[in-house]
């Protein structure tokens, strides 16, 4: 491009906040610019000022005016072009070449007190042909361009915008392209070259530049500027280098659109000694290299107390081995480095691709949008010796890499903040970013959404960043990969540690996921909502250490985390034993650790600070090792969710400050569903341990010899077989919800020394075999034990031998048992002692199939080891007696000394003869009743033909008669039998019914009169049919049905009566007994006499005392129910009877009517009813039935003597002890 447009074209490729600093540095090459771009014709005359001229004509100008020399298209000057300027410090000089070529360069000098500003130019006219300007004046070290001022007022300015520019030659080197010196202290220096040309040096720089009196360095490079010397290997050419010192004077440097720039040891270096800036700049696309592997830097700015302004394009390219882009400001100077979007830059594998350094002034560096960035020990680094703020962001979609450190901020008091932009790339062999400060400094490290860490290598590290007295932050939102660990966050003072790791971030490492730590006061805070996974051996995903510090410590991961480890999941240490610093940790997320000693969380402290550990409903911690390990003073645990491992759930070491752990209603504390692996152990502490669970837990307890507690309100239950162990303190175990014990075997609750209680007010499941050794009270008020499972034997035993079992309540226990004969077996409760006065109900799961047999001795359930401290009542079946068949178990305390628990005294299932049992035993009684009850319907018609023997109304030539009547009866018995299974425990049973009958009897009799002993002899046969039904108290029934015949005789001698009868009942005995209907048969025959005698008044009335006598025997087929063999004992009866009846006579019409009334008492002098139940040991049921009763009666017979017929109706009441029944009769008779 025209040169005149290259100084633009540096400031239009810096951004907006550049611009001015660009535009102060191109005023001098602007004016020169309004100076050369006329044609020479327009230039004052020359003065005497100039001494050679070896080029063209001088055309010398007054003092002040300036001394041109235009040389015009010319040939080769194959000597080269000198000229000293000896004129007032007033005069300018100007050297146009206008396309000569000079072999041996152009060298242009003036002295301190001589000559004015030089400004040299290749071409000012546009047609001329380009120069060429090759080697040195001398061999003395020339450039092929040399121009050397020394006034004050001697400014240089170079424009060169045509051909080449090739410094090289001579035996001593240093031969640069353009070398400029100033000394003068306004004297600055300016470079400009144009598009298409080239500035080159073989032995020396490409553009060197000096200016030593304090005035400043502008270079606009448009066109190619290298450099190729090195010597013996070792590098030593740059492509630019400016360098002001002595002064505040400023270094700029712009390599515009179509520049380029290389050397070997630097491409572009810009010094400023005193206050001045260095600023340095490369347009869109621009490649600026320094070619050696080991020592170049591509752009090097370097000042003492001013600022380093270093931007590179869009698509620019740096490249150097020791730095691609170097800044360094080393006194109170600031450092600011950009690079543009999508540029490059890049260093060997010992260097370092962007570098910032200051002292007390701001170290900023801005790795542009899709940049790239490559090093070797660095890919950027930022440092400041002093107190000064580093500041380092990559900006989105962007890469920076390195062998060593991808990225480092480093400063001595002041904050250093790295920003890791929207999806940007890191990645190194050993750092991915490290921000360092000491004493007050702070650094702050953030990742954004879609940005990547990687740090490879086997010591690779992601992010660390490291304080003293300052705080430590790390937040980050992108994923990290490294070889040792994800992030390091350290505070070597009294700084705090603060790492964030957002959900966008996962943590992928070998053996670390975050480390934090401190050695100091401060607190360390550790947030982790990503997800976490290390794969060595002893890998931890979240470490947080105060060494020696006396700090908190927090740590929480949130329920998107997840963290995956061999080692622990997080590990938190307070090692100072004087640190009150407390420790908290709250799980939200899942963690699961594989190793075998590995805790999914595992927190320490040393000191006097209390250790919180919490795991929220959201997270589920499984692994193979410890769930949680806690070691602390005091110790306060808390769990709502799921905790699964392959050993302990719960280490807790607590000192004399004592621990808690809180398992709420979603926790599940479980060892893999293994009931019987230890879960929660503080054997390894001397403090107590209180366990509330209100949720589930899995495994045993081994507790230490302080005074335990576990308070279990949950239904979800604990759930433990095998051994737990609760030392020699003074140890509670209380249960409001659910213990389950023996899923996996036996179980045992060893409460060793001290005074142990165990509360029981919910329900304690127990299979096989739980022991109780040590435990001294067994509180089982508003409780239960449990026994009683699905498929379960009934061998299970509850053995509290050692406790006093105390309830002054209600308690319930549960068993399964073989409700069955003797021998049989029950789940069992073994107690020591009873205190108390409850009352403990059993409920029994009877797993006998086969029917209830009699077991007066019992089944053991209850074994109390001590005598004398058990009461028939303590235990009571719940329901009440278990009835099976004809028997009834039920809970009976022996303490005979010779019982079903060895001799000890015990609770006993003992069966005995139920109401069923005893209902039988009435059959005998109540088919004689039926008996008695129709005899005493014949008595009545007995009645009938005495009175008609003895009034003689009735017609003689009757001697014989037909007759029938009808039967009803009904009848209450409300007695109870009580029995004595056991001493002083009686049980009573209902023996009582109520009972219906009806029936109807005829018969046929005649009379024959006079023929023994001079009485009335009637007799006849007679039959009939009777149905009775008796309903038990206990909802079982029995019908009698069947028929009856008889034979009877009545003897008549005036008042005097004899009458007699034989009668046979032949009844079906249909019942439903104890559950069974069936039917046997009955039958009873008896006999009955009555005598009596009837006295006549003088008013027609009559008195008639009798008395009768009874016997019946009654057979019943013996049966078979419900597995009992009952044998119906054939049962004799012997009723006695006295009474009287009054009545009187009415003749009306022919017809007599005999009303009367009657009174008696009744006895059954020979009560032998009774059944033997072929069961057990074999039992005989009594019926215990009532024998004496009252009886009164009404009844009315009526005698037609025309007709022959006679009827009669009779209501009798009979009463007694728990015993109250009816009869009602109607009958005729028709004489013939």
């Amino acid at each position: 491009m025209p040169i005149e447009n290259s100084a633009v074209q540096a400031g239009g490729a810096a951004p907006a906040r550049r611009l001015r600093r660009l535009r102060a540095t191109t005023s001098l090459a602007t004016l020169s610019l309004a100076v050369f771009g006329v044609p020479a014709v327009g230039v004052l005359l020359p003065t005497s000022a100039m001494a050679a001229n070896e080029c063209g004509s001088v055309v010398n100008g007054t003092n002040g005016s300036g001394d041109v020399v235009s040389c015009g298209n010319q040939t080769a000057q194959n000597s080269g072009i000198t000229y000293s300027q000896n004129g007032s410090q007033t005069d300018a000089f100007t050297l146009v070449l206008n396309g000569t070529q000079v072999q041996q360069g152009v060298k242009i000098t003036n002295s301190s007190n001589a000559g004015g500003t030089v400004e040299f130019q290749t071409n000012a006219v546009p047609s001329a042909p380009p120069v060429s300007i090759t080697n040195g004046k001398s061999f003395n070290g020339d450039a092929a361009v040399d121009i050397n001022t020394a006034g004050t007022n001697a400014a240089v300015t170079i424009l060169h915008n045509s051909g080449s520019i090739t410094g090289g030659g001579g035996t001593l080197g240093f031969h640069d392209g353009i070398q400029v010196r100033t000394s003068g202290s306004n004297a600055p220096i300016s470079v400009s070259t144009g598009q298409g040309t080239s500035v080159s040096a073989t032995t020396g720089s490409g553009i060197k530049l000096r200016a030593t009196g304090g005035a400043g360095i502008t270079v606009n490079a448009d066109g190619s500027v290298t450099s190729t010397y090195s010597a013996l290997g070792v590098p030593l050419g740059y492509g630019i280098d400016a360098r002001a010192s002595g002064g505040n004077g400023s270094v700029i440097v712009n390599v515009t659109e179509n520049g380029s720039v290389s050397g070997t040891l630097g491409g572009i270096r810009g010094d400023a000694a005193g206050t001045g800036n260095v600023t340095i700049t490369t347009a869109e696309g621009r490649t600026v290299t320094a070619t050696s592997a080991l020592l170049g830097t591509a752009i090097r700015g370097e000042t003492v107390n001013g600022n380093v302004d270093i931007e590179t394009g869009d698509g620019s390219i740096t490249s150097g081995g020791l730095a691609g882009i170097s800044g360094e400001a080393t006194g109170t100077g600031s450092v600011f480095i950009e690079t543009g979007r999508g540029s490059a830059a890049s260093s060997s594998a010992i260097g370092t691709a962007i570098s910032g350094q200051s002292k007390t002034g701001t170290v900023e560096i801005d790795v542009g949008r899709e940049a790239t960035v490559s090093g070797g020990l660095y890919g950027v680094r930022a440092s400041a010796s002093g107190a000064g703020i580093v500041d380092i962001s990559t900006g989105r979609d962007s890469s920076v890499s390195a062998l060593g450190t991808a990225v480092h901020g480093d400063s001595n008091g002041g904050a250093v903040d790295i920003d890791i932009g929207r999806g940007s790339a890191v990645s190194a062999g050993l750092f991915g970013v490290v921000g360092t400060s000491t004493g007050s400094g702070s650094v702050d490290i953030t990742t954004h959404r879609g940005s990547t860490i990687e740090a490879t290598g086997p010591l690779g590290v992601g992010i660390a960043a490291t304080v003293t007295n300052g705080t430590a932050t790390v937040e980050t939102r992108g994923d990290i990969t490294d070889g040792l660990t994800g992030i390091v966050a350290s505070a070597l003072g009294s700084g705090n540690v603060d790492v964030t790791v957002h959900r966008q971030s996962d943590i992928t490492t070998d053996l670390t996921g975050v480390a934090a730590s401190s050695l100091g006061s401060g607190t360390i805070s550790v947030s982790v909502a990503g997800d976490i996974t290390t794969t060595a051996a002893l890998g931890t995903g979240i470490s947080a250490t105060s060494l020696g510090g006396t700090g908190n410590i927090n740590v929480d991961t949130w329920r998107s985390s997840e963290i995956n480890t061999a080692g622990d999941g997080i590990s938190a240490l307070i090692t100072n034993a004087g640190s009150a610093g407390t420790t908290a940790i709250v799980a939200r997320g899942d963690i699961e650790t594989t190793g075998a000693n590995s805790a999914g969380i595992r927190a320490t402290s040393n000191g006097t600070g209390e250790v919180r550990v919490s795991t929220t409903r959201s997270a589920d911690i499984t692994g193979a090792g410890n769930g949680v390990v806690a070691t602390g003073l005091k110790i306060s645990l808390y769990n709502d969710g799921d905790i699964s491992t392959g050993q302990t759930e719960y280490l807790v070491r607590a000192g004399a400050g004592n621990a808690e752990l809180w398992n709420d209603y979603n926790g599940d504390i479980n060892t893999g569903g293994l009931t019987s692996k230890l879960v929660i152990d503080n054997t390894g502490g001397t403090g107590s341990l209180t366990i509330y669970n209100s949720g589930q837990i899995y495994g045993t307890l081994a507790l230490n010899d302080a005074n335990n507690a576990f308070h279990n309100s949950s239904f979800e239950s604990w759930h433990t077989s095998g051994l737990n162990t609760f030392g020699s303190g003074d140890n509670l175990l209380e249960n409001s919800g659910a213990i389950v014990a023996g899923e996996d075997g036996d179980t045992t609750f060893d409460f060793g020394g001290g005074v142990d209680v165990f509360t029981n007010t919910g329900l304690f499941f127990s299979q096989g075999l739980t022991t109780t050794p040590g435990l001294e009270t067994f509180i089982a008020t508003g409780g239960g034990i449990v026994m009683q499972y699905p498929n379960s034997l009934a061998n299970d035993v509850v053995d509290m031998s050692s406790a006093d079992y105390n309830n002054t309540g209600t308690a319930w226990l549960y068993v399964d048992a073989e409700v069955g004969p003797a021998g049989s077996v029950s789940d069992t409760l073994k107690i020591g002692s009873i205190s108390g006065g409850g009352v403990t109900y059993v409920g029994v799961n009877d797993l006998y199939t086969g029917p209830g047999i009699y077991n007066p001795t019992g089944i053991g359930v209850v074994d109390v080891l001590n005598p004398g401290s058990a009461n028939a009542g303590d235990f009571v079946l719940a329901g009440g007696p278990i009835s099976k068949g004809l028997w009834n178990y039920d809970m009976f305390l022996d303490s005979d000394g010779d019982t079903a628990c060895g001799g000890n005294d015990c609770f006993v299932l003992a069966s005995y003869a139920n109401a069923s049992a005893y209902n039988l035993s009435e059959f005998g009684g109540i088919a004689q009743g039926i008996w008695n009850t129709t005899s005493e319907s014949w008595i009545d018609r007995a009645g009938d033909l005495r009175t008609s023997a003895q009034q003689s109304t009735t017609d003689p030539t009757k001697k014989s008669g037909l007759w029938g009547r009808l039967i009803g009866n009904g009848a209450d018995r409300s007695t109870e039998t009580t029995i004595t299974p056991f001493a002083d425990q009686s049980v009573k049973i209902g023996t009582g019914y109520n009972q219906t009958l009806w029936g109807f009897q005829a018969g046929f009799d005649h009379e024959f009169e006079g023929t023994v002993a001079d009485g009335v002899l009637v007799a006849g046969v007679l039959g009939g049919y009777v149905t009775s039904k008796a309903n038990f108290d206990n909802g079982d029934s029995v019908r009698f049905s069947g028929p009856q015949v008889g034979i009877y005789a009545s003897w008549v001698k005036g008042g005097l009566y004899v009458d007699g009868l034989v009668k046979g009942d032949f009844l079906n005995a249909d019942y439903n007994v104890a559950g069974v209907d069936a039917g046997t048969d009955a039958t009873t025959i008896g006999v009955r006499v009555e005598s009596g005698y009837r006295f006549l008044t003088s008013t027609g009335m009559f008195i008639e005392p009798n008395a009768s006598l009874a016997y019946a025997n009654t057979k019943i087929d013996d049966v078979n129910l419900s597995g009992t063999q009952v044998n119906f004992d054939n049962g004799d009866g012997l009723e006695g009877k006295l009474g009287a009846r009054f009545g009187g006579t009415v003749l009306k019409d022919g017809v007599k009517y005999d009303p009367y009334l009657s009174v008696g008492i009744v006895g059954d002098l020979l009560s032998d009813h009774s059944v033997f139940l072929d069961s057990g040991p074999g039992l005989v049921v009594d019926d215990n039935a009532p024998d004496v009763f009252g009886e009164v009666g009404a009844g009315i017979n009526i005698f037609s003597s025309k007709s022959g017929w006679t009827g009669f109706a009779k209501a009798d009441l009979r009463f007694g002890d728990d015993y109250v029944g009816g009869t009602g009769k109607i009958g005729a008779n028709w004489a013939w």
